[in-house]
């Protein structure tokens, strides 16, 4: 019997240990931080786009990573651009706190581990990432 079907998620049988592979069109805006104990990072906005057949549309989640690892971020600096498929394992976790208005909320954490670029997107006259596209879409990150 073929078994020729493959998964978009997976996760890790450790109960310490969640991990996900997301395959997407991305929509990058890289931010390096300094985390309190000195420790440099990077964030980066990922967009899943989907197509919802029940409202004949498409319909894109924003996802925020964190990247750690110094040669990851390195590479991250030189590959993220608007338009980038690409295949990202990230470790996943949860937490809650409480706004100040005594609100609580969940979210859900993901934490760069590996990525591999499935399809560079095009570049702009320049030669440079187009990132007016990426501004436009996601304008509160």
């Amino acid at each position: 019997m073929l078994k020729s079907f493959t998964r978009s998620f997976s996760s890790t049988a450790s109960s310490r240990l969640k991990r996900s592979r997301v395959e997407n069109p991305s929509q990058p805006r890289q931010l390096l931080r300094v985390s309190a104990q000195g420790r440099e990072y990077i964030t980066y906005n990922l967009a899943v786009s989907r197509y919802n057949s029940r409202e004949q549309e498409n319909t894109t989640t924003w996802y925020r990573i964190a990247a750690f690892d110094e040669n990851q971020i390195n590479k991250l600096k030189q590959v993220l651009r608007v338009g980038n498929l690409m295949h990202v394992d990230c470790s996943l976790s949860t937490s809650t706190r409480e706004l100040p208005e005594g609100k609580t909320i969940h979210e859900l954490n993901l934490v760069h581990r590996n990525f591999d670029v499935v399809l560079f997107g095009k570049k702009n006259a320049e030669g440079e990432a187009n990132n007016e596209a990426e501004d436009e879409a996601n304008p509160d990150a």
